[in-house]
């Protein structure tokens, strides 16, 4: 893995998940490893078209930085192909770690894996997407650990082509 100067690595004293969220990769052109992965996301991006994606691996190959990003390109208000403005709003809000109201990281390990735990959250968390947007983006770890009722009532929702969730 090659360094950005943007990643700087001076020691502050912190290590763990303090460390991890510090180097983080925010743009698709600081991930490594993942060129496929990088490749068909840019290729949404460059048509605009919105779809479900699946990225699979091992742990700490960097699923979940490419599923924060590429929802970070979606949202920000400013966004060249590639690229996040990194000063509207939804990338501040993105960028702090802070919970923003159309992105969601959740596990399916933790909390949805049933079908009642995860119809509550698509019905009651996700009713109405707020006023100036089109769509929420869900980030769903472990899937493989969702009931067989929980997966084909995450399947209906995804088919649907009314549906203003993107996984």
């Amino acid at each position: 893995m090659t360094r950005s100067s943007e990643m700087p690595l001076e020691h502050t004293g912190t290590v763990g998940a303090d460390w991890n969220a510090r180097y983080k990769p925010r743009e698709l052109d600081h991930v490594t490893g993942q060129e496929r992965a990088i490749r068909g996301l840019m290729g949404l991006l460059a048509t605009g078209r919105l779809a479900h994606i699946l990225l699979a691996g091992e742990s700490g190959v960097g699923k979940t930085t490419l599923g924060r990003i590429y929802a970070q390109l979606r949202l920000c208000r400013k966004s060249a192909v590639g690229k996040a403005c990194g000063q509207c709003r939804d990338c501040r809000i993105l960028e702090s770690g802070a919970r923003h109201p159309l992105y969601f990281e959740l596990s399916a390990a933790d909390a949805l894996g049933t079908k009642d735990e995860l119809r509550a959250f698509l019905e009651d968390d996700l009713a109405f997407v707020p006023v100036g947007y089109s769509h929420y983006f869900i980030f769903l770890d472990e899937a493989h650990r969702l009931t067989v009722h929980a997966q084909d009532l995450l399947l209906k929702r995804m088919e649907d082509p009314d549906s203003q969730i993107v996984f």
